[in-house]
């Protein structure tokens, strides 16, 4: 079984993967004509650098594309136009050439005399014969645009949609191991432990050893609550992630005994018994199962008590 570490991480890359192929290829989403709408937009608002870009980019993704060189000769009559409102005359006819080389038959009604002038002379420079532009019915200019838009969408919309589709399949099994893994993992305490406790003999506290088999009750939140033994001895426990540690409270004060351990599985917990009279310690062993169990064990005496009654006379 993987750990929660590691499928976070995993979960994490596959997430970052998906967004980066999805920032990747925005540009094959969007729509020639919006774009050319928004070079005009800074172009009105006197935008001119944001046009520019905006039109260098498009020119840039779409040039090489042969039934897009209508709207790439677009593109550069628009960058014509932007350079010729800030009086930059050599990118003018720079651009305007690049028009009629890109698509030689490209023609738009122009209103601006002057700006049409110049079309007409660089019209002549390159051996077009057909110098006047003739102002083409908008219906018939958007009949090639329309067909190229559905033509390459029906490409592209396939790939975006298995991408997302592929995208929230793979999310959503990264979510369910977790949400799975995170569920067997929960160490919950509380509930009914068979509980072996394993004390050498010591010659000092212990003159024989310990091997004491009990029921242990706990009753509480996750991290912290109380307990009570098949004897009636009580105490309180605290559980950090995996860390246990268990006390008992209703001995002597002079007297303590607590189990300090960790889960090894959500049902199975070990470690090390102190016990300590005044200044002197003895130290065992304890391991515990999570059961149900339908009655006591079979242990006929409390050795805590009986050991506690013998060290201290106060049982």
């Amino acid at each position: 079984m993987f750990s929660k570490f590691l499928l976070k991480k995993v979960g994490i890359f596959i997430l970052i993967s998906f967004v980066f192929l999805i920032g990747t290829s925005e540009y094959s989403f969007a729509n020639e004509e919006d774009i050319l709408l928004k070079a005009r937009k800074y172009y009105q608002q006197g935008n001119y650098d944001a046009s520019v870009k905006v039109l260098q980019k498009f020119i840039e993704n779409l040039r090489a594309i042969v039934e897009q060189k209508k709207n790439v000769a677009e593109a550069f009559y628009l960058l014509a136009k932007v350079y010729y409102t800030v009086g930059e005359d050599a990118e003018v006819n720079k651009n305007l050439k690049k028009v009629y080389e890109t698509f030689p038959s490209f023609s738009k009604e122009e209103n601006d005399l002057e700006f049409k002038k110049i079309i007409i002379q660089v019209r002549k420079e390159m051996g077009l014969k057909d110098a006047v532009q003739k102002p083409v019915k908008k219906i018939e200019q958007q009949k090639p645009i329309k067909k190229v838009i559905v033509k390459e969408g029906k490409k592209k919309k396939k790939f975006p949609i298995l991408l997302v589709a592929g995208g929230i399949i793979i999310i959503a099994a990264v979510a369910i191991l977790l949400l799975k893994k995170k569920a067997e993992e929960v160490y919950d305490i509380s509930g009914r432990w068979n509980v072996n406790e394993r004390i050498p003999a010591d010659g000092i506290i212990f003159d024989e050893p310990i091997n004491d088999n009990l029921w242990f009750s706990f009753t509480g939140q996750l991290d912290k609550g109380t307990f009570v033994d098949e004897y009636g001895d009580v105490g309180v426990y605290t559980v950090q992630d995996k860390d246990v540690t268990i006390r008992y409270t209703n001995f002597d004060p002079r007297i303590t005994i607590r189990l300090v351990g960790s889960f090894s599985t959500v049902n199975n917990m070990r470690g090390d018994i102190i016990v300590s009279v005044d200044d002197v310690t003895a130290n065992g062993t304890w391991s515990g199962n999570k059961t149900n169990p339908t009655s006591k064990s079979k242990n006929s005496t409390n050795q805590h008590s009986r050991l506690v009654e013998k060290l201290l006379n106060i049982r």
